[in-house]
């Protein structure tokens, strides 16, 4: 798995915001945007364990995206789910 300095730094203190807005006794969704090197989601998956993560990407061709993917086979952690592409777009606006 690729390692970010920055969200290695950071992972913490975005946990610390995230969990004050999650409901220990119910299930949640979290789908996290741009999803990089995976660092984030991982670590939010491991500390929330009743939240379903869903990670993704804007370009299936991420190489720290599809490093990550193939990654999420020995961390067994099944409230992660596999990465996807994710299409934003401002069509019809302007």
């Amino acid at each position: 798995m690729l390692v970010s300095p920055v969200a290695e730094r950071n992972k913490e203190l975005i946990l610390e915001v995230l969990a004050d807005y999650v409901d220990d006794t119910s299930q949640a969704f979290g789908l996290e945007l741009a999803s990089g090197t995976g660092q984030h989601v991982v670590h939010f998956a491991q500390a929330l364990p009743n939240v379903t993560w869903q990670p993704s990407e804007i370009s299936p061709d991420n190489r720290s995206l599809s490093v990550f993917s193939r990654g999420l086979c020995s961390l067994c952690l099944w409230k992660l789910r596999k990465p996807c592409q994710v299409l934003l777009g401002c069509s019809g606006l302007g």
